[in-house]
């Protein structure tokens, strides 16, 4: 199952353990798109999710807990995003591509040195 290409926020994450060791990015705040992005983007690695109760007693596995789970590994490997999530078996699997987004002042100084050739 593909959702509509659209930014999906994650679990909540209090306080420093929701931060990337040596960012400023908290995990929450890395990007999934379920489709491709218009960004320029270098690609860091494909990386896959899963998200299942402990017990019978436990709630289901939600959407918010397997985009969680894709931003961790996202953090890990250093990406900003997550884009081309598919997901799959009642949202406790997904798989992704994780990416650096580039900022729009480097997609500017990519296009003037570009246009300078």
């Amino acid at each position: 199952m593909i959702l509509p290409n659209a930014v999906v926020s994650g679990g909540e994450c209090e306080g420093e353990a929701g931060k990337k060791e040596g960012s400023n990015m908290k995990v929450t705040e890395i990007e999934i798109h379920a489709g491709d992005v218009d960004h320029r983007y270098r690609t860091v690695g494909e990386i896959s999710a899963k998200v299942e109760a402990a017990t019978l007693l436990l709630k289901t596995p939600t959407l918010e807990d397997i985009n969680f789970k894709l931003q961790e590994k996202a953090s890990q490997l250093g990406a900003n995003a997550v884009i081309k999530v598919e997901y799959n078996r009642g949202m406790s699997q997904a798989n992704g591509v994780a990416v650096v987004l580039e900022t729009d002042e480097v997609n500017w100084v990519a296009e003037f040195l570009e246009y300078q050739r």
